[in-house]
């Protein structure tokens, strides 16, 4: 039978040795220095030292005392025999005398300090609850960190029932606790308005909770407009007022993630305190996603939709009027360079040039009509002295995509919860008056923020015409949003509780919140108040490996050099190695090998694993992620396949497209990658190919 949350395997193998241990376990747990030498060098007999030096190695490497040699694998046996360099058939005589391997125990439990699972269990219930209060973990992570503190304190391990009850009943006394914590704190009416996301009403297919997990697919003003109506939604339920700062965020979130990866079935069928909690981090979750997500549709539409089309626009009138340029610029030349000829010419050169007799000259060489357009042509397309911004023309195709950005400017500001350090102060305070800006009829210098309108922008927001009366509302709207955009990207301006728009240092703990939390972070990463003692274990675990590769080190060997400069610092030198020819059997394996792998596409690549694993059966539609059975395309897997080609190499939809069929054309392409390939679809995919490969025996072997 399983024990609590450990499978008969796991169970079966604890405090036992389930196969050889590795390579690096048996250098680390099995080889013997000159302590362990001298406790081993007392016994007599080679038996006697041998099954004395198995047993004080187990100890450390499972916790408990096993059977010797019984239940050691004789690759162990073989290892401790050549460090003693007795004969490995002479652990047969040491289970002659039984009562010989408990005296050794007996001595190896005084000599070393291990002592029994009572006298540490309050000390051992403390750790685990700090760290299954501080952090959401497993059972079974849980469990590991429960051998790995008793296997450091010395104390043998207890057995597998009693441990795996401790873990279940202190994880299971943090989640009961959060719960209390929470429930407590939800206000009155809150817990109806969380029931009502779960039900579905008649006029409706789905809950309201599963209509607001949706997250926007395209980037434009309308759904900037609806992403933005979704924070308002959720903000109205009023979670995100539950005050839960007293519980750690790490657990907090997984609870949300808990209640968002399950059904709406599911969730109704939690306990009632479970539920409330879980919905009340649900919504709080949800309502920094859909922050997040409006705030990436308006750093989008703004990049995308706006800013790089009116760049490319204005990058193409600049081409468009380039061969006119040319023309005028080469007749200013000739123009310019007749000047400097009579320049030359004049035998005073304080006597200023006769206007009559330079004009006489340069009519002979351009005409006044061309050289008047010439003039005419310089002075419309190269920018003003007072303005050499190049994204002069930019911006002012930018102003004509003014339609765009006013569907959201009544909201955005007073949607978002925005906050800014002193970089970003005066672009935040412009941000928030937009709204009345656009409501203003004749906009006045005093309703707009000078500081903000720099560069290219100034003659376009302040213009002469007595119309605007000087401002032009457009161009200053623009303005200050491509400044938010810029100041959203440096994290100038950023957004309050946000995880990926937010201020980087939020989610540091500092003051009396830090005081409050300390003891148990403490408890949970196993230091100590006072950071000295931590730090001096270091320092003398690290000089402790310096001298020992130091007294490991032959200096007569060439390939190994200490070297001393002229401070007395030593150096380290290792000479580079002659490389190893690789012997013709090596050379024939290879070839042979890859004579044998069959050369395939990659989509068909795809196509087998998922006969082996069925990944692609966790491609679901995202109106149907609570149904992933539901129903489902013909050839879907094809489209995945190519899809993922296409994604994953970076080629585009063109090399993978076959117009004549069905499961190949553009569009079904498309389709399967807006609406099939997503976050969750592809973790779950990975999972399968995970859990695949954990059974592979090949796999197990090499861990």
């Amino acid at each position: 039978m399983p024990v609590g949350f450990l499978s008969d395997d796991q169970a079966s193998v604890f405090g036992r040795f389930d196969g050889s241990p590795s390579t690096a376990e048996l250098a680390r747990f099995f080889l013997l220095d000159a302590a362990d030498r001298l406790l081993v060098e007392r016994r007599r007999g080679a038996a006697n030292r041998l099954g004395f030096a198995l047993q004080l190695c187990t100890v450390r490497f499972l916790g408990v005392f096993v059977g010797v040699p019984h239940d050691v694998p004789a690759e162990v046996v073989a290892y401790v025999a050549v460090q003693l360099d007795v004969d490995v058939a002479v652990i047969d005589g040491y289970a002659t005398r039984e009562k010989t391997a408990l005296e050794h125990q007996w001595e190896i439990r005084r000599l070393l300090g291990y002592v029994d699972f009572a006298t540490v269990e309050l000390a051992l219930r403390e750790f685990l609850a700090a760290r299954a209060w501080t952090r959401r973990e497993r059972p079974s992570e849980l469990f590991d960190h429960a051998v790995v503190w008793l296997r450091d304190a010395k104390v043998l391990l207890p057995g597998v029932s009693i441990l795996t009850r401790l873990v279940s009943e202190l994880r299971a006394g943090a989640d009961q606790q959060m719960y209390s914590m929470i429930v407590a704190a939800v206000p009155a009416g809150l817990a109806e308005r969380l029931g009502e996301l779960l039900t579905v009403g008649d006029d409706a297919r789905v809950s309201p909770l599963e209509r607001l997990r949706r997250s926007p697919t395209m980037a434009s003003g309308r759904q900037l407009v609806l992403a933005l109506q979704r924070v308002v939604e959720l903000r109205s339920i009023a979670a995100d007022r539950v005050d839960v700062r007293k519980i750690p965020d790490a657990r907090l979130d997984a609870l949300a993630r808990y209640g968002l990866a399950s059904d709406v079935a599911a969730l109704r069928r939690l306990p009632v305190a479970r539920r409330l909690a879980t919905m009340v981090a649900v919504v709080r979750s949800l309502l920094i996603t859909a922050i997040d997500d409006a705030l990436d549709v308006f750093t989008v539409l703004m990049a995308v939709k706006l800013i790089r089309p009116a760049e490319r626009a204005s990058d193409r009138q600049r081409l468009r009027v380039w061969d006119e340029l040319a023309g005028a610029s080469a007749t200013l030349a000739s123009t310019g360079r007749v000047l400097l000829e009579l320049i030359a010419d004049t035998d005073d050169p304080d006597d200023p040039l006769d206007p009559a007799i330079a004009w006489g000259r340069l009519v002979t060489t351009v005409r006044a009509d061309r050289l008047a357009r010439a003039v005419e042509i310089a002075g419309d397309v190269a920018p003003a002295a007072t303005d050499r911004d190049r994204r002069a023309g930019a911006r002012a195709e930018l102003v004509t995509r003014y339609a765009t950005v006013a569907q959201f400017l009544g909201v955005f500001a007073d949607t978002i919860p925005f906050a800014a350090v002193d970089a970003g102060a005066e672009v935040l305070v412009a941000l928030r008056q937009l709204a009345s800006v656009v409501s203003v009829s004749r906009l006045g210098r005093r309703d707009v923020i000078e500081s903000v309108v720099t560069g290219s922008w100034r003659p376009l927001v302040f213009t002469n015409d007595p119309e605007t009366a000087g401002i032009d509302h457009r161009a200053y709207v623009l303005c200050v949003l491509e400044a938010v955009h810029q100041a959203l990207r440096r994290r100038d301006i950023y957004v309050v509780g946000s995880r990926r728009w937010g201020d980087p240092r939020a989610r540091l703990i500092s003051g009396a919140a830090w005081e409050r939390t300390r003891p148990v972070m403490l408890t949970a990463l196993r230091l100590t108040q006072d950071p000295t003692r931590h730090l001096r274990e270091l320092a003398a675990r690290i000089d402790a490996r310096y001298l020992d590769l130091a007294a490991r080190l032959d200096t007569s060997d060439p390939s190994s050099i200490i070297e001393t400069d002229s401070t007395g610092r030593g150096r380290l030198r290792v000479a580079q190695l002659d490389a190893i020819p690789e012997p013709d059997s090596l050379v024939e394996l290879r070839s042979l090998v890859a004579a044998m792998i069959p050369r395939v596409d990659l989509p068909e690549a795809l196509m087998e694993v998922h006969a082996w694993t069925g990944c692609f059966d966790e491609f679901s539609h995202y109106a149907l992620a609570d149904n992933p059975t539901g129903t489902r395309m013909d050839d879907l897997a094809i489209s995945l396949a190519a899809v993922l080609v296409a994604e994953g190499c970076n080629l585009g939809f063109t090399p993978v497209i076959k117009p004549g069929v069905a499961a190949l054309t553009r569009n079904r392409l498309s389709h399967v990658n807006q609406n099939y390939v997503r976050a969750e679809t592809l973790a779950a995919a990975n999972a399968r190919l995970i859990d695949t490969q954990a059974n592979i025996a090949t796999a197990r072997i090499w861990g």
